[in-house]
């Protein structure tokens, strides 16, 4: 049995809407199947949960895949949650590695958008010029790169954020469905403030997005 993950190593449950993103299936109980594992809908409280793996498990005639057992540290002693590697991401040396967050809107940053909303799965319009060198630069230079959008709340969009990013060459850190923490968000529909609100009715007013100016 290969392991990429270690006893010890510190590790982060993905959010609930990359675990939709990257799993198997959803049965009838609305349970996310991860090979023979599933995620139910309770262990939700359990995403974006940072713990510590405590034990292995492995999976029936494979070599390369394995179950962990992660230990929050929000539970008491050592708690039986198994995770397959599929649902976790690996947070080694995690406080010499932290990665501040820029999130990227989908529609309007990345995907230009101008045609508007043809549908959940449809991405029609030619990416934004120079958007993947961008993204690219940041991360070379220790950024996280995530990118949301409302489409990822269902699985048949956030396959069409993923096969959208893929085609255009464009390597990001997550697809979420919800704007995540950052230091920093990349969005067209969106004003900066500045501290003063004497013009912010007027601006909210007549407000345009970029591809509609």
């Amino acid at each position: 049995m290969k392991k990429d993950i270690n006893i010890g190593d510190v590790v982060e449950v993905l959010s609930y809407s990359e675990l939709l993103g990257s799993a198997d299936s959803v049965d009838g109980d609305d349970c996310l199947v991860f090979g023979k594992e599933y995620f139910t809908p309770s262990m939700k409280k359990l995403c974006n949960c940072t713990g510590k793996v405590v034990g292995f498990e492995d999976v029936e005639d494979s070599e390369d895949d394995y179950l962990m057992y992660i230990g929050f540290e929000n539970e008491v002693g050592i708690s039986p949650f198994m995770f397959t590697k599929e649902m976790v991401m690996s947070c080694k040396n995690s406080k010499e590695k932290y990665k501040p967050i820029v999130a990227f809107d989908f529609d309007g940053v990345i995907h230009s958008y101008v045609s508007g909303w043809k549908g959940l799965e449809n991405c029609p319009d030619p990416v934004v010029e120079g958007i993947g060198d961008v993204i690219e630069n940041l991360r070379k230079d220790g950024f996280k790169v995530v990118v949301h959008s409302s489409r990822c709340k269902l699985r048949p969009g956030i396959m069409a954020v993923k096969n959208y990013l893929e085609k255009n060459n464009i390597v990001v850190d997550g697809v979420v469905s919800e704007k995540p923490s950052s230091v920093v968000n990349i969005d067209d529909r969106a004003i900066c403030f500045d501290g003063t609100t004497d013009k912010l009715v007027e601006q909210i007013k007549k407000f345009k997005p970029w591809m509609k100016k």
